[in-house]
């Protein structure tokens, strides 16, 4: 605000719109499967699915095997080229869960080296990482993320162009581990920010199409201690929840992977925590 001396004043922080839903095309009500039992795709693995009879299904879909390609697609004015054949893999998949009434979790993830996608931070020197983060900074690199990501959303939400049943979507996997994040060094508070704004970017651009979607991020079972370099959770999730509020509240759920404490051992009943 502008003082009568001719300074200006921040009276607020920036805020980021809170109601990308009310631009949607498909509001389908969210799905509601059969069952609770559910799977993770691995490639070949659909007679399986049928088998167990499972209605729920995990699928870990790379942005960095769809950016680039033949198959166009124009968003805000701007053309965008994706994989051809990845979007053909992508149709089968998805196709044979909807034609099995599966709801669908697609578990976005960035492999290394996507310039177009990733953080500019990604290759920093904490990056020994498996996956890389989302742009979140540059004018390009978060209009290349929204493009990809409300590709997948058109495409694949129920009432989107093919008819499947895309409706849970998954931000990177167990941020409070940056091996799994490639963030670069930015320190908790950067790190918690930049895994805020990317869980926006990829809401906006998924809400602004279809209303109903759920978009989560990923936190592993290492509640409450910052062990072999990962972040606090709890601490984590706190603040991520802080700097959400502080730019502009909105919907956003937690996919909590609740294994045993020791990973070899499926009796978590004796757990030591």
């Amino acid at each position: 605000v502008k003082q009568s001396d001719g300074n200006y004043t921040t009276i607020s922080e920036a805020c980021y719109i809170t109601n990308p839903y009310a631009l949607a095309e498909s509001n389908r009500a969210f799905p509601t499967p059969e069952t609770k039992k559910g799977v993770r795709y691995d490639a070949g693995g659909e007679a399986d699915l049928e088998y167990v009879e499972a209605k729920c299904v995990g699928f870990n879909l790379r942005l960095d095997f769809l950016w680039g390609g033949n198959y166009q697609y124009t968003y805000n004015g701007k053309t965008y080229g994706f994989s051809d054949t990845y979007v053909k893999e992508l149709d089968r998949i998805f196709g044979g869960f909807a034609s099995n009434d599966m709801t669908t979790t697609v578990i976005l993830l960035l492999g290394s080296g996507c310039t177009a996608l990733e953080s500019p931070h990604a290759n920093g020197p904490k990056n020994s990482s498996n996956y890389s983060a989302l742009n979140t900074e540059t004018k390009e690199g978060i209009e290349n993320v929204t493009a990809a990501v409300h590709f997948l959303a058109e495409r694949y939400s129920p009432g989107g162009t093919q008819g499947t049943l895309v409706a849970n979507w998954r931000v990177g996997n167990e941020i409070n581990d940056p091996k799994w994040n490639g963030q670069g060094n930015l320190g908790f508070n950067g790190y918690a920010l930049a895994q805020a704004r990317q869980i926006r970017i990829v809401y906006n651009a998924i809400a602004s199409y279809y209303g109903n979607a759920r978009v989560y991020t990923s936190l592993d079972h290492y509640w409450n201690t910052d062990v072999n370099g990962r972040f606090n959770a709890r601490d984590l999730l706190k603040q991520l929840q802080l700097d959400i509020c502080t730019e502009g509240t909105m919907f956003w759920e937690i996919a909590y992977n609740a294994y045993p404490a020791d990973l070899t051992n499926a009796r978590f009943w004796n757990d030591f925590n």
